[in-house]
């Protein structure tokens, strides 16, 4: 029902925090319509992030949201990274899922499941926004 790659990088386990030294806890991120939740760990140097982790429960949609999410802004200034989590959410909510988004591409736009990877981003963006 769901593509090969949504599957992968809902099980892939690269970005999965694992109590490493060196990072710091950055945000919570809950879905308020179940019980799915992501937290956010970076590694910074200066203001740049160097790599970002995640850690929570969820469903597929969720976890491989957060390691899209850990994939895309690692390396990049907390600023841009910022910005790349509101044009890439802008997107999104105009109907375009783009390259970033292009694994959920065969959920529908007007699914119940959207909230299951958007949250995630939403919240880290407001997150970097602090």
């Amino acid at each position: 029902m769901y593509s090969l790659e949504l599957k992968q990088l809902a099980t892939d386990k690269t970005h999965v925090y694992a109590d490493e030294p060196g990072f710091e806890h950055l945000c919570s991120c809950r879905n308020r319509t179940c019980a799915d939740y992501v937290d956010i760990y970076v590694k910074r140097i200066d203001d740049h992030t160097v790599e970002m982790r995640h850690k929570g429960e969820g469903c597929m949609f969720s976890k491989a949201s957060a390691h899209v999410l850990c994939e895309r802004v690692k390396g990049m200034s907390m600023n841009d990274a910022k910005e790349y989590l509101v044009q890439n959410l802008e997107r999104l909510d105009n109907g375009e899922y783009g390259e970033v988004f292009a694994a959920f591409s065969g959920i529908p736009l007007d699914s119940s499941r959207t909230v299951c990877y958007r949250y995630v981003w939403a919240g880290c963006r407001d997150c970097f926004s602090e």
